[in-house]
């Protein structure tokens, strides 16, 4: 069975744990601290922005460079109307309001990653 990738660009362990009960078996949710180089298996992207602390910017315009049909979900603390509007200026292909449950999640999931839509089916 071929396993996809979801990158967690950035460092939040309730973020990362909500990501992987979310999760089915077929993604692999890995987290970097620092921008991964593009690669192979990658279905969906999701960074980190929490400023002053994260500027995931630089990380949205780098995986909008190196791989653009790849979904980059951007988690942030800053969910105002001028932050969102220039995250998906730079190329985020949706924002996700920090904390981020389970259910925002699951429907990023069922957006962006057609495996999780065909084993989830009802």
């Amino acid at each position: 069975m071929n396993h996809s990738k979801v990158l967690l660009c950035g460092k939040h362990d309730a973020l990362l744990q909500a990501m992987r009960q979310s999760s089915i078996q077929t993604i692999d949710i890995e987290q970097y601290a620092n921008p991964a180089p593009a690669r192979q298996n990658i279905a969906m992207v999701v960074v980190l922005h929490t400023p002053p602390l994260t500027d995931g910017l630089p990380q949205v315009r780098h995986w909008q460079r190196e791989s653009p049909d790849t979904p980059v979900v951007v988690a942030t603390s800053d969910y105002t109307g001028a932050t969102i509007r220039l995250l998906f200026k730079s190329g985020a292909t949706d924002v996700l309001e920090l904390p981020a449950d389970q259910e925002r999640i699951q429907a990023c999931y069922e957006a962006y990653l057609p495996q999780y839509k065909t084993t989830n089916s009802w």
